[in-house]
């Protein structure tokens, strides 16, 4: 009888940053959930009027304050983004929009019990934005990773869900709070946000999506006639599991069919043979399984599936330390390097323009004679040309030609914009002017907050993508805050809504400025060869 000691190799650890994206296969399911999510975050978000007229039925409060959880939720979505990315970081994008999928389910059913209006205010605004951002930031990571020579394409279509959110989400709960009331639409809505978790599920860490898919191994070749299988007990090690002992039963080779079941489960992933007698082996191809350290013996079923669902990440080989020491979660020293930083106080200041504009389109129309119907519409079509601007957005700046250059044409856009901001004013009293400015306005809008994620690798790069993702969007929830606030002072000084437009359009064109700034200083530092933070 021979024996045969098998042992599973040390790999080295796999870090998602470290792996070359896959740019398609399984990404486009990822690039589904991140769609998917879009649609139900970005049709919550742009159903704040259906919940202010709610809100202010059921609980007859003044306009201002109930006006409130809408605004606090959209803050807090973008102002999650750091403590998102952490916990990405930490544990995995999955485990992060599991959580967020979870509690964005019980918000609504806490809302729906709501005794007043201030624990409404507490669970709709506080709970709401925290769940939103935990669901919403870590899906286009995890895209960005999957992705690279198609990474603006990718990011358009799982931003395009946003538009999808606006046609379906929107109609949908009017239609579920006129049917069913405050109570039973928000357990609808409840039900329909657990659904958060299913699409986290398509979210595969790509260090563990290389490990389903990876091409190595190797297998003895044609032991003798009374050789044994049998797999006995795995030891513990610090990083990885041993198999001790196995012996081969079988009068063919391992490849042969009549071998056992669990010898073809083991023998289909790669196992690297260590004999104790002179027998020859084959380097084969065949999957790569890396059994983790810490599904042992003593773990149960459930345990150990959980811990292959949800997989914790190498921190410590995601930011470079090897000396064990622990990782920083949050790396603002990235504002250190100057094209990032104006990147993010460029973002900032758009997003306060694109809030406060999209906020009195409405009030604009009606205040110029167009009917509350016409108002509507107009919003309709923004959304519906936003979809087209995202989807647009992933195929013009992934071509070569475009793909060295979209920073310089990020800017051309912003500066684009402005111009339209300027115009709305004065086409405000024709429908068919005021329409066509605004599906424009919402089509390149679009196509700029969809590829922002983009510029962010392009500024620096996909290992750094997860800190300055979320730094991007604190400096975005502080632009949705005060955007509306500066364009709503503007309304009550000057008595109507000209001035806010043309100071949301100065604002647009400062962002474009900011934008001019980034893309010289990072073409000028990547043509030096600086790093890009030195300091992280």
């Amino acid at each position: 009888m021979v024996e045969d000691t098998v042992t599973e190799e040390k790999s080295e650890e796999i870090d998602d940053k470290d792996l070359e994206p896959p740019d398609g296969g399984y990404g486009w399911f990822v690039v589904l959930g991140s769609f998917l999510s879009h649609v139900l975050i970005g049709g919550l978000e742009r159903s704040d009027g259906i919940f202010f007229l709610l809100f202010q039925s059921q609980f007859d409060k003044s306009a201002a304050l109930t006006a409130w959880p809408g605004a606090v939720a959209s803050m807090l979505r973008l102002a999650m983004g750091p403590i998102a990315s952490a916990i990405c970081q930490r544990w995995s994008v999955r485990a992060c929009c599991m959580v967020g999928g979870f509690a964005l389910g019980c918000v609504q059913i806490l809302s729906a019990l709501s005794p007043n209006f201030y624990v409404l205010f507490f669970s709709h605004g506080f709970l709401q934005g925290i769940a939103r951002g935990l669901l919403y930031c870590p899906s286009l990571i995890l895209v960005n990773m999957y992705f690279e020579k198609r990474r603006s394409l990718a990011t358009g279509l799982a931003a395009s869900g946003v538009g999808v959110g606006t046609l379906v989400v929107v109609p949908l709960l009017q239609f579920l709070f006129d049917t069913y009331g405050f109570l039973g639409g928000f357990l609808v809505l409840g039900a329909i946000c657990f659904n958060g978790m299913m699409m986290a599920m398509l979210y595969r860490p790509l260090f563990l999506h290389y490990k389903f898919t990876g091409q190595k191994g190797c297998v003895m070749e044609k032991p003798t006639p009374s050789e044994t299988l049998m797999l006995s007990e795995m030891t513990d090690a610090a990083d990885t599991a041993s198999l001790r002992s196995v012996r081969l039963r079988s009068t063919h080779s391992l490849h042969h069919d009549d071998r056992p079941t669990a010898a073809k489960e083991l023998l289909q992933h790669s196992l690297t043979v260590k004999p104790s007698t002179d027998i020859e082996h084959k380097i084969i191809s065949s999957e790569t399984l890396t059994i983790p350290s810490d599904l042992k013996e003593k773990d149960g079923c459930l345990t150990s599936s959980l811990k292959l669902l949800f997989p914790r990440e190498n921190v410590h080989k995601q930011t470079g330390n090897e000396k064990g020491e622990k990782p920083k979660l949050f790396h603002f020293k990235l504002l250190r390097n100057p094209a990032f930083f104006g990147f993010c106080l460029s973002i900032g200041i758009f997003t306060a323009t694109f809030k406060s504009t999209f906020t009195f389109i409405p009030a604009l129309a009606t205040s110029r004679g167009l009917t509350n119907t016409e108002a509507v519409l107009i919003l309709s079509l923004s959304g519906v040309v936003d979809t087209i601007g995202r989807v647009m957005a992933g195929f013009i700046l992934d071509r070569p030609a475009v793909r060295k250059r979209r920073l310089a044409v990020y800017s051309f856009i912003q500066f684009f914009i402005a111009g339209l901001c300027a115009l709305m004013p004065f086409v405000g009293s024709n429908f068919a002017w005021l329409a066509t400015t605004c599906s424009l306005f919402g089509m390149l809008t679009g196509l700029v907050v969809s590829q922002k994620s983009v510029l962010c690798v392009d500024l620096l790069n996909a290992k750094l993508m997860p800190s300055a993702f979320g730094i991007l969007l604190l400096f975005q929830a502080g632009g949705t805050g005060v955007g509306p606030l500066l364009a709503g002072a503007c309304r009550d000084f000057f008595g109507r809504f000209h001035e806010a437009f043309f100071l949301g359009a100065g604002l647009m064109a400062v962002s474009a400025c900011l934008m001019v700034y980034s893309t010289i200083v990072h073409s000028v530092r990547k043509r030096n060869g600086e790093p890009i933070n030195p300091s992280c």
